[in-house]
């Protein structure tokens, strides 16, 4: 059973990064990991948050890398067509190497703008060590609110009584379900653009 959740709170996160929502999953299985913590559950708990972490980091890197290799030749096209001038852009990534940790941790604060966030960052081609470091300062936040919640609500509750194959099937199927979600309505928004 504990592999099972490890792998989904991997894979939940992992996909939010790359842009899949995945509305609730994340939030659920960490609330379940601050239900664990106040339980007991030591073991449980930590594992949903180490893997938390390690689907964000794949993701995020996933999508940094990706725009790494394409920015440059976007830039450039910028550049030929006379939307944005060499210096000016010299200019922005000297600035946004030197704020890079505040701003890559203040724009993933901001609802909508983890994917986009990542973007920018490849395609400035700001450090790995400081986009890893302004992923870390919101993403450790925001485990650290949800789980307390978790605990503090969890603690208050009498044990679920739910057998753990059957949580974990309603976990997946949850997550199966809204990752489907999401990508209907990015397939759905892509149409209506065109």
């Amino acid at each position: 059973m504990i592999p099972v959740l490890f792998l989904l709170a991997f894979l939940a996160q992992a996909l939010k990064e790359i842009g899949i929502p995945s509305p609730g999953v994340t939030q659920g299985l960490l609330l379940y990991a601050g239900y664990q913590f106040a339980r007991g559950g030591i073991q449980m708990g930590s594992g949903i948050i180490v893997f938390t972490f390690l689907g964000s980091f794949c993701g995020a890197n996933l999508i940094f890398y990706l725009a790494s290799l394409g920015g440059n030749p976007f830039l450039a096209k910028l550049e030929r067509q006379g939307l944005i001038k060499r210096e000016a852009l010299e200019k922005a990534r000297n600035k946004i190497n030197t704020y890079s940790f505040m701003a890559v941790s203040v724009a993933r604060s901001i609802p909508g703008l983890m994917v986009p966030t990542s973007i920018i960052a490849g395609t400035m081609r700001i450090p790995t060590g400081k986009f890893l470091a302004g992923i870390t300062f919101p993403l450790t936040i925001w485990i650290v609110v949800i789980t307390t919640l978790g605990g503090t609500f969890g603690n208050l509750m009498p044990p679920i009584g739910i057998p753990p194959n059957r949580l974990v099937f309603s976990l997946g199927a949850f997550f199966v379900v809204c990752s489907l979600a999401g990508i209907l309505t990015l397939t759905s928004r892509k149409r209506v653009n065109h």
